[in-house]
């Protein structure tokens, strides 16, 4: 979400930069392929992914950050209106909306506005939005499953890993030797690209920490820093540890991390029977082979490529990233980050 600010969005390339266009990207992106469709005021009455739930606006309801404001009444009779919760701290009286089109001039990018609720009858709250926690109530949340017990505390370095989410944990600022951007290469080594941002810089919203490396995502923008470089300046949600070796995880804790529709965590210990089925995501997957030099590992791609919605992957373990795909007739691994999550064992 935190993305979107300052994008010009127009999904469906169609009439501009409407309000619906950045509610559709947002749903499409966190639920990897949902798709809203109609006009605003339609929001009230359409089909939601599981788990999304539609509540009625209310003079005692203070809307979670995250969710999607949908208004329907007054000026917003014929066509409706939408946007994202960015803020509730003004509680029952005011929040801040990341909104497109409030003008009706559908020219220019996603912005901030603060709004008294007149008109706002619905709020669409998602499954991954935590109604009961005050998000703008900033304190120290201890990373769960850490033995180190760091924590995602103002002023912070963030910890080193942190698993996948499709909304950040927080907002960091470059510190005093600002960061570049890196991207993997096609052995999944980083590299530094030519994009830097100078000390002080404090809108960087951390999806994800891979070995140290801070994915740092937006609809342009897919790369990672290295959490060293990075101060925590805003707290957004709790963060959750993707260490799966630790013998403190349970099982159930395990399968948390494999919802359906998502990435798998980027370790999980070796299994008789695999974990879940997989498909490719639209990138496509190479088959790739493990070396074994004195426990030191590496993997090198092979010619063995399947296509964008192969979706019959077993996955019996995870280590650094590679996903092992195992039978009598393969031992090969796939990149985690290129499956998703179809069915779980």
């Amino acid at each position: 979400m935190f993305g979107l600010k300052g994008k010009y969005v127009d999904f469906d390339k169609k009439f501009a930069f409407q309000c619906m266009d950045l509610i559709v990207d947002y749903a499409d992106h966190v639920t990897n392929g949902y798709r809203i469709w109609g006009n605003a005021k339609d929001l009230t009455w359409v089909a939601l992914p599981k788990g999304w739930k539609l509540v009625e606006n209310t003079p005692d309801y203070v809307p979670p950050i995250a969710s999607i404001a949908v208004f329907t009444k007054g000026i917003y009779k014929k066509w409706g209106h939408t946007g994202l919760v960015w803020d509730n701290s003004g509680g029952t009286e005011t929040f801040v909306i990341l909104e497109q089109n409030y003008d009706t001039l559908a020219n220019s990018p996603a912005k901030l506005r603060t709004d008294n609720f007149e008109g706002l009858t619905h709020f669409i709250v998602p499954d991954f939005v935590d109604e009961n926690v005050d998000l703008t109530d900033i304190k120290a949340t201890k990373v769960k499953g850490s033995k180190k017990g760091k924590a995602l505390e103002l002023g912070n370095v963030p910890p080193k890993k942190l698993t996948w989410s499709n909304q950040p944990y927080f907002r960091a600022t470059a510190d005093s030797e600002g960061v570049s951007i890196c991207r993997p290469n096609h052995n999944n080594v980083m590299v530094v690209t030519s994009e830097t941002y100078n000390a002080g810089y404090e809108d960087l919203y951390i999806y994800e920490i891979r070995d140290g490396w801070a994915r740092v995502y937006s609809p342009d923008n897919d790369g990672f820093v290295w959490y060293e470089r990075l101060r925590i300046n805003k707290v957004f949600k709790p963060g959750g540890s993707n260490n799966l070796h630790d013998d403190t995880n349970s099982y159930d804790n395990v399968m948390d991390d494999l919802a359906i529709g998502s990435i798998p965590p980027d370790d999980l210990n070796w299994s008789e029977g695999a974990y879940f089925r997989g498909r490719v995501d639209s990138y496509g997957a190479t088959v790739a082979k493990r070396t074994d030099n004195s426990n030191n590992y590496s993997w090198n791609l092979t010619n063995e490529i399947y296509n964008a919605g192969y979706d019959q992957f077993y996955i019996f373990e995870i280590l650094n990233g590679w996903a092992r795909v195992y039978s009598s007739s393969n031992n090969g691994w796939i990149w985690h980050e290129r499956l998703r999550v179809v069915e779980t064992f």
